[in-house]
């Protein structure tokens, strides 16, 4: 088979692309993985035809492929080729599906540490992570990349349609982990986007979150009669022909046992079993299968419906699979932060556990700059931090630096991303916020305030800010020195006060 005839198939889409010439497309994309990697576009195309058309169990000589290909690009000198991450991608998502979460969590890893993954990549990444975690029982863990897909939402540059998957997720991962405000937040921004956006496939996605989130929540109360109703709209639409289903499987997982009891057993087995037949992930299945076997009562006919050989190896698999992949997941997770202790690209600033300056300078290079962009930027400056280093030791200093970060999360960090830069120094990035830049920090020095050490220190930071809105000829550079020219003119009024400051600069 040439390279022709295979881009032909492509243009085709799923309509010749078969089992009998599938073995002829893996021979050819194998031999070009051994030699050039000239068509790893192709072969990404081909692969995602054969997932959605003929499913994982075809998948093994492409998964082989990708491999190989993933394996030249690791050992190629091109730092900036844009197909590797996309490699690791298809491994993360075949390793999901066939339930090996310590290999899927491998290659979260790997997107995460690319330093150019594209956003797309890297925000499924986060997903998937977040996905794993909960299908394991992690909140801790799981809180954490929350967090994180949190700060890259507020500055990735994608289309509104995955922005709204991103929300989502966030909306079900603080469900997950138990933050009702959070969660609440995000479902209500799921509502803010351009009417045109909420498609079948989006507003079926959207309305599977909310009721799995609802669920998620409430678990110990009982589901409402709207509740009820959504849940029968849902499958009785036949919504399944969208495809999404697929992908959001595992879901309505937490949504079938909080209405058990309250909608007759019959649906849930329908339900259950719609759900199987177009899941794609044995992980989904697995979840599936124990849910009818561990918690509905079947009776023999139905029990005769279901193959019972492949039923029963599905259900030995799933009882003892959880709890091995919860050690393979923390075994990887330790693995990985063992390593990123020795990168200097490091992103975390270790006394605050914030971003720091590395990660602020990525942040800076990542903020949207077209005609709709509208951005603020914030730089603080602890006051009189070297007067409490000299006085009561670097603990004390220590102590001031995080009562500073934990102001600044519960006013600024709200509405965007925030990062530690320097020994007393601090910046924040909002975007698209609705909230007045000058309210935020007003309530940032109402918030230091409140804060006092055991010497009876308090706490005050010069701030400066400076807003896209006001300066629409600027370059984000430029933002950032009319930020840090006004924090410096707050700092030197600070310091006329009550004495003069030796790091400001001289005229």
């Amino acid at each position: 088979m040439t390279i022709e005839e295979i881009r032909k198939l492509l243009e085709e889409d799923q309509e010749s692309l078969t089992e009998s010439n599938l073995a002829e497309v893996e021979r050819f994309f194998e031999a070009d993985a051994e030699s050039d990697c000239a068509y790893v576009e192709e072969f990404l195309g081909v692969y995602e035809i054969v997932e959605r058309t003929l499913g994982l169990w075809h998948l093994g000589g492409l998964h082989s492929c990708t491999q190989k290909y993933a394996a030249r690009m690791e050992d190629s000198l091109d730092s900036e080729n844009q197909k590797l991450p996309y490699l690791y991608l298809k491994e993360m998502d075949f390793y999901t599906a066939l339930h090996s979460y310590s290999e899927a969590f491998r290659f979260v890893n790997l997107i995460l540490d690319l330093e150019n993954a594209p956003d797309y990549c890297v925000a499924a990444a986060l997903i998937q992570a977040i996905d794993l975690f909960m299908a394991c029982g992690m909140k801790e863990e799981a809180g954490q990349y929350v967090d994180r897909t949190r700060t890259f939402a507020l500055l990735c540059d994608l289309p509104d349609t995955y922005k709204l998957i991103l929300d989502c997720n966030l909306m079900q991962g603080y469900a997950f982990v138990g933050d009702r405000e959070k969660c609440r937040f995000y479902h209500r921004k799921l509502y803010s986007y351009d009417d045109e956006i909420y498609d079948g496939p989006l507003e079926t996605a959207l309305r599977i979150f909310s009721l799995g989130s609802k669920a998620l929540l409430e678990q110990d109360m009982m589901p409402s009669p709207e509740d009820l109703t959504e849940l029968k709209n849902l499958f009785g639409d036949d919504l399944t022909s969208y495809g999404v289903f697929v992908d959001y499987a595992s879901t309505v997982v937490p949504i079938f046992r909080w209405v058990k009891g309250y909608i007759p057993d019959e649906d849930l087995i329908r339900y259950s079993l719609k759900m199987i037949d177009v899941s794609a992930a044995i992980s989904d299945k697995l979840d599936l299968y124990a849910f009818l076997m561990d918690e509905i009562a079947l009776d023999a006919v139905q029990e005769a419906d279901i193959h019972w050989e492949y039923y029963e190896t599905l259900r030995r698999y799933y009882e003892n699979s959880v709890e091995n992949h919860r050690y393979e997941l923390l075994g990887e997770i330790v693995s990985h932060e063992i390593g990123r202790q020795y990168r200097k690209d490091s992103l975390t600033d270790r006394l605050t556990q914030t971003g720091n300056r590395y990660a602020y300078e990525r942040a800076l290079d990542r903020i949207p700059t077209g005609d709709d962009a509208t951005y603020t930027i914030f730089v603080m400056d602890v006051n009189g931090l070297k007067q409490v280093n000299d006085t009561y030791g670097h603990a004390a200093g220590d102590a001031f630096i995080k009562g500073a970060s934990e102001a600044i999360e519960a006013t600024l960090g709200r509405d965007g991303a925030f990062f530690r830069t320097g020994g007393d120094e601090f910046a924040a990035i909002w975007i698209d916020s609705v909230t007045k830049p000058e309210e935020a920090v007003l309530e940032l020095h109402a918030k230091l305030s409140e804060w006092k050490d055991s010497y009876g220190n308090v706490l005050s930071m010069a701030v400066g800010f400076a807003s896209q809105a006001d300066h629409k000829d600027c370059s984000v550079k430029e933002i950032v020195r009319l930020a840090d020219e006004a924090m410096y003119a707050d700092k030197r009024a600070y310091y006329t006060r009550n004495g003069r400051d030796r790091r400001a600069p001289r005229n």
